[in-house]
């Protein structure tokens, strides 16, 4: 079982005074969990959740606001992205076609995570290219499944390159 990493400060990341706020991160030993980047604006949320993936073996950054995620995205180069939707001046929409483009051809799964849960507001999210909408609050056991899926699909392919 891994142990949650060190929390440090990430560039861009502010809390609502402005003043630069701290950011989980953790960072653990197993070769076998996700690049997970983590984007909401619910600091108290989203610090939780970081510590709950890194708990699950994961390696995770939280940031609060969309400039300090397409600050570290090129560095950490996710494979998961779970991204709120209702975020201060870039929405989640826009952010996960900026983040879509600076990760080129690499493979990340995009989860909306929101308080927006409608009919409409899945059709949104998925015209907009995320591959899952969930409601908040999160449900973990659902979230703990798409990552498990992924890293399943992941593996299978990486199988299949191997033999090649």
């Amino acid at each position: 079982r891994a142990a949650p990493g060190n929390a440090h400060r990430s560039p861009g990341a502010r809390n609502a005074g402005g003043l630069p706020e701290r950011t989980a991160r953790a960072t653990v030993s197993s070769k076998n969990g996700c690049r997970i980047l983590l984007v909401d604006d619910n600091v108290d949320g989203v610090e939780a959740l970081a510590l709950l993936l890194g708990e699950c073996g994961h390696r995770v950054e939280a940031v609060h606001d969309p400039a300090a995620a397409l600050q570290i995205v090129g560095r950490f180069k996710p494979e998961i992205a779970v991204v709120d939707i209702g975020l201060p001046v870039m929405d989640g929409y826009e952010l996960i076609g900026s983040l879509r483009t600076m990760l080129g051809a690499r493979r990340c799964m995009f989860i909306a995570l929101t308080g927006y849960g409608q009919d409409t507001d899945r059709s949104r999210s998925r015209a907009a290219g995320f591959d899952h909408h969930l409601v908040k609050p999160v449900d973990l056991a659902h979230l703990t499944r798409l990552i498990d899926a992924f890293q399943a699909e992941k593996a299978q392919s990486e199988v299949h390159s191997d033999s090649r």
